[in-house]
C-alpha cells in the first residue's frame, strides 16, 4: 500500500504543479502583451510622410517673387515637413574642408535658425562635413532660402550645408551616404542653385534645356553620373571665360544621389527664368538662369 501511495502522490505533482504553471503562464503573458500593446502605441507612426522628397530652387533673389509663389505651392502639397537638408554651393570658398555646416545661425533680421544641433554634431563626427561657422550668414546660397523656408516651414529643424567647387567624388559620396541614414518620411532636401551664368540667352536656354531633360529622363535612367553632371554644367565661352551651365555640380550631384536613394526621382518641371528674359540685359555678363522643379517618388 506504501508503493501504491507513493505512486499515487508521484502522479498528482506534476499535476498540481502543471495547473498552476498554466495559469502563472496565463496571467505573465496576458500581461506581457498589454505592456507591449502600450508601449507600441507609445511610439509615434509618421503622420502623412510628404509626397515631394526634394526640391532644385534658385537663390538669385532677383526672383524673388516666383520663389515665394514656388515654396508656397511646396508647403500646401507638403505641410508636415520636419526637417529639411539645404544643399548649396560655397560662393566664396570660405572654410577649410570641402563640405560644411554649422550649429549656429542668426537671419539678417536678428532671429536664430532653427538648426538640428544634434544632427549636425553628430554627422560631423562621421566626417560626412566639418562644422566651420565662419562667414555663413554670408552664404546666399543658404541665406536666401532661409527666407521662405523660415515662412514657409517654420517648425523645420535645418541642416545647412555648403560644399567647394572642386570637392571630389569621394567626399561626396560619404556625405550622402550618412545623409541618408537620417533621412525621415518627412525630410525635405532642397537644391539651392543657379543656373547658366555669363553668357547669352540663346546659349544659356540651350544649356537649361539640357538639364530639365536630364532630370526628366533621371526616373527611367536610375543614374547619376558625376561626370555626366559636371559635363552639363559646362557651357560655351563665347561670352566669358567664366560661363557656366550651373554653379555648382557638386552640391548637384549630392543632392541627387540623396534623392536616389529616396527612390524619389520623378521630376515635375515648375519654372524656367533668367536675367536677360525678365529684364532685356543687353551684357551677356549680366545673365544668370533659374530652374525650379520638384522630385517625388
Amino acid at each position: 500500500m506504501a508503493r501504491i501511495s507513493t505512486e499515487i502522490n508521484i502522479s498528482k505533482e506534476p499535476h498540481e504543479v502543471g495547473f498552476f504553471s498554466g495559469k502563472k503562464f496565463l496571467a505573465i503573458s496576458l500581461i506581457t502583451l498589454i505592456f507591449i500593446g502600450c508601449t507600441t502605441k507609445a511610439i509615434p507612426e509618421p503622420q502623412n510622410p510628404i509626397t515631394i522628397k526634394a526640391i532644385i530652387v534658385p537663390h538669385h533673389l532677383l526672383v524673388e517673387n516666383y520663389i515665394d509663389d514656388f515654396y508656397k505651392q511646396i508647403s500646401e502639397k507638403n505641410p508636415n515637413v520636419e526637417k529639411i537638408i539645404l544643399i548649396s554651393p560655397n560662393h566664396f570658398d570660405y572654410g577649410n574642408r570641402y563640405i560644411q555646416s554649422t550649429t549656429s545661425l542668426t537671419d539678417k533680421d536678428g532671429t536664430r535658425i532653427n538648426i538640428d544641433k544634434n544632427e549636425i554634431a553628430k554627422l560631423s563626427q562621421t566626417e560626412a562635413f566639418s562644422i566651420e561657422p565662419i562667414y555663413f550668414e554670408k552664404e546666399h546660397g543658404i541665406m536666401n532660402e532661409l527666407i521662405f523656408t523660415n515662412k514657409y516651414f517654420p517648425n523645420a529643424e535645418i541642416i545647412p550645408i555648403r560644399i567647394k567647387n572642386g570637392t571630389t567624388k569621394n567626399h561626396l559620396d560619404k556625405l550622402t551616404n550618412e545623409l541618408s541614414k537620417i533621412i525621415t518620411p518627412n525630410t525635405l532636401i532642397i537644391i539651392s542653385t543657379d543656373f547658366t551664368h555669363y553668357t547669352n540667352e540663346k546659349i544659356a536656354l540651350e544649356n537649361d534645356q539640357k538639364f530639365i531633360k536630364y532630370f526628366e529622363n533621371l526616373n527611367e535612367t536610375k543614374e547619376i553620373n558625376f561626370d555626366e553632371i559636371k559635363k552639363l554644367a559646362q557651357s560655351s565661352k563665347i561670352d566669358s571665360p567664366d560661363a557656366v551651365a550651373d554653379d555648382s555640380p557638386e552640391s548637384l550631384y549630392a543632392a541627387l544621389k540623396l534623392i536616389q536613394k529616396e527612390n524619389a526621382l520623378v521630376f515635375t518641371f515648375f519654372k524656367r527664368t533668367s536675367s536677360a528674359s525678365l529684364l532685356a540685359l543687353p551684357n551677356p555678363l549680366d545673365n544668370t538662369s533659374h530652374l525650379f522643379g520638384e522630385f517625388s517618388k
